[in-house]
């Protein structure tokens, strides 16, 4: 995911710097948006090292692979019946 989120900046010609795209941040909200709270909830419990915060998450997210990415927010994502009626 990091070759999807990161993206460099050529800072002064020479140097080139990195930084997290700044749609990083909506796919992460999208994502959040589609999920169900109760299980998230259920996550955190069953693995309470995983972030709480929006930056950390992002930053998980970097490290991943596409595939990662799907297994991990799939589970988390409402039902389409459910999406509907929200």
């Amino acid at each position: 995911m990091r070759d999807l989120l990161v993206i460099s900046i050529d800072s002064d010609g020479n140097n080139q710097s990195k930084t997290i795209d700044p749609f990083s941040s909506e796919l992460l909200e999208k994502v959040v948006a589609l999920s169900d709270k109760r299980l998230w909830d259920q996550k955190w419990r069953d693995n309470p090292e995983l972030p709480r915060n929006e930056d950390d998450l992002l930053d998980l997210i970097t490290k991943m692979s596409v595939g990662e990415f799907l297994r991990f927010f799939s589970p988390l994502i409402k039902s389409a019946r459910e999406s509907l009626i929200n």
